[in-house]
C-alpha cells in the first residue's frame, strides 16, 4: 500500500516537471498616459423628409463639469453637416451639450462623456425644417397633483405633448404680441399665481389669460414635457379641479391626498393609490378624453378661507367730543363727593 502511494506521488511529480511553466503576465501593449485634451465630432442630421441640406448652421458646444459650464466653443457646420472640436482642455471629465440653430429653431442634444481615458467621441443632432401646417398633435399625459390647506389648494401639473410630424410646427396665427401659439390647455377655474417650473423659455414665450395657458414655442417632432404649478381658492369649503384640452388627451389623472375624504368626480374613475413623500394619494383618471370636454374632481369638506374682519366702527369727531365732555362731568361729580368738606355739627 505504501509502495503504491509512493509510485503515485513519483508519477505526479514527473507530470508537473514536464508541464510548461506559466508565462509571466506581460502588458499587451504600451500603456498610454491619460489625455490632456479631447476631440468631439458633431454632425447635424436632417430629420424632415426631402428637407434642405444641413450646412452652414451655427453650432454651440457647452462643456459641463458637474453642474457648471467649464468651456464653450462656437462653430459652423461645413457642407457635409460636420463640425470638429479639437484640443478641448480635459483636466477632468466633461459632459457636452450641443445646440444647433437650424431654420430659426434651436435643437440640442447631450453627448457622451469625455474623459482623459476616452478623449475622443462623436454625436449626431437631429434638426428639422419648419412649417405652419398644424400637425395632429396630442396630449399624451396630463397629471395633476393637489395639496389643500386651510386657505388654498396648491396644484402641480405635468403636461406631455406629442407630435407625429417630421417637421417643426411654428404655431397658429400671430397674436397681439406677434407670437404664435402651439400648445394650449385650460386651467381650473380661479387659478392664480401660475409658475413655470420646467420645459419653458419663460413668460416671453408663454401667456395666461386667467383660464387658458398658451405655450408659444415651436413644437418639434416627438414628445415634449412641461411642468407648472398654481394656486386655487377654497370657496364654501370646496375646490373644483377640472380641466380640458383642445386635442385628444390620452391619459389625464388627478392625485389628491388620502386625507381628503370627500372627493366628487366628473368624467373620471378611481384608479388606485400612489405613494408620495408627503403621504398616500388617491388617483382618479380618464383615458382618451375628447377635445374641449372637461373632466376632474371636486375636493369638498375643506376649510374655507376666512373673510377679512370688518374694521371696527369709528365714531365721528362730534361723538368723540360729546363723550369726552360727559366723562369729564362724571369725574367732576365723583371728585366733589369724595373730597368736599362736610359741615361740623353744632354744640347744644
Amino acid at each position: 500500500m505504501q509502495r503504491r502511494a509512493l509510485l503515485l506521488m513519483t508519477w505526479l511529480s514527473a507530470l508537473l516537471a514536464l508541464a510548461p511553466a506559466p508565462a509571466s503576465a506581460q502588458p499587451a501593449g504600451p500603456q498610454l498616459a491619460p489625455a490632456s485634451t479631447a476631440t468631439l465630432a458633431v454632425r447635424g442630421v436632417q430629420g424632415t423628409a426631402k428637407g434642405a441640406p444641413v450646412k452652414g448652421d451655427v453650432i454651440e458646444l457647452h462643456l459641463f463639469q458637474g453642474n457648471q459650464i467649464a468651456h464653450r466653443f462656437d462653430a459652423v457646420l461645413d457642407d457635409n453637416g460636420l463640425a470638429m472640436f479639437n484640443a478641448i482642455p480635459l483636466a477632468t471629465p466633461l459632459r457636452p451639450l450641443v445646440r444647433i440653430m437650424h431654420a430659426g429653431v434651436v435643437y440640442q442634444e447631450v453627448g457622451p462623456l469625455l474623459e482623459p481615458t476616452k478623449p475622443t467621441a462623436s454625436m449626431d443632432v437631429a434638426v428639422y425644417d419648419t412649417k405652419l401646417d398644424k400637425p395632429a398633435w396630442e396630449i399624451a399625459l396630463r397629471s395633476l397633483m393637489a395639496w389643500p390647506d386651510a386657505q388654498q389648494v396648491s396644484v402641480s401639473e405635468i403636461l406631455v405633448v406629442e407630435s407625429p410630424a417630421d417637421y417643426t410646427w411654428l404655431g397658429g396665427d400671430l397674436d397681439e404680441r406677434d407670437q404664435r401659439t402651439t400648445v394650449s390647455v385650460s386651467l381650473p377655474t380661479g387659478a392664480r399665481d401660475v409658475n413655470l417650473d420646467e420645459g419653458f423659455h419663460g413668460w416671453c414665450c408663454t401667456k395666461f389669460d386667467g383660464s387658458l395657458l398658451e405655450i408659444q414655442m415651436p413644437l418639434m417632432p416627438g414628445r415634449a414635457a412641461f411642468r407648472y404649478s398654481y394656486k386655487l381658492p377654497v370657496n364654501a369649503g370646496s375646490t373644483e379641479l377640472e380641466v380640458a384640452g383642445p386635442v385628444l388627451t390620452r391619459v389625464v389623472e388627478f392625485q389628491v391626498p388620502e386625507t381628503v375624504a370627500d372627493v366628487r368626480t366628473h368624467a373620471v374613475t378611481a384608479a388606485g393609490m400612489k405613494a408620495d413623500d408627503q403621504g398616500a394619494l388617491r388617483v382618479f383618471e380618464s383615458e382618451n378624453q375628447p377635445p374641449n370636454e372637461r373632466c376632474g374632481v371636486v375636493l369638498a369638506g375643506l376649510i374655507s378661507e376666512l373673510p377679512p374682519m370688518a374694521p371696527a366702527h369709528q365714531p365721528n369727531l362730534g361723538m368723540r367730543i360729546g363723550a369726552g365732555v360727559g366723562l369729564a362731568l362724571v369725574l367732576a361729580v365723583l371728585l366733589y363727593v369724595l373730597f368736599a368738606r362736610k359741615p361740623k355739627p353744632r354744640r347744644t
